[in-house]
């Protein structure tokens, strides 16, 4: 149950960030990830993955699709399992990866119930 309850708070916090995303609260480039002027990181996607998870632990763990004419990037969170770090990855359809930001202390949420019921 705690394993289900963390997999749909996982997807919660990655639902919320790609909507903070298309909102533009959350915009390309903002974060520690670009901070102070720090210049853009991409690279291929199999690459940026191996680096993130060789170095800080972090596996993908909430995926989702911008757009929805099949034209999209994808957007990825990565976290790492003690929750110590959390990275978002935006690929291109050309497979292309950009950090978009990244921080310390993941915390997923646990889910609210929107039955009225409960």
């Amino acid at each position: 149950m705690t394993t289900m309850i963390r997999r749909v708070s996982i997807r919660a916090a990655a639902l919320v960030a790609l909507g903070l995303l298309a909102a533009g609260v959350l915009p390309l480039g903002s974060g520690p990830a670009f901070g102070q002027g720090a210049a853009q990181v991409c690279a291929a996607r199999d690459g940026l993955l191996t680096q993130l998870e060789r170095k800080y632990g972090e596996v993908p763990v909430a995926i989702g699709v911008t757009g929805g004419d099949g034209g999209g990037a994808l957007i990825e969170l990565l976290t790492a399992k003690d929750g110590m770090t959390w990275t978002i990855i935006l690929t291109t359809p050309k497979g292309v990866s950009c950090l978009i930001a990244s921080g310390e202390g993941w915390q997923p949420l646990a889910p609210v119930s929107t039955d009225p019921a409960v």
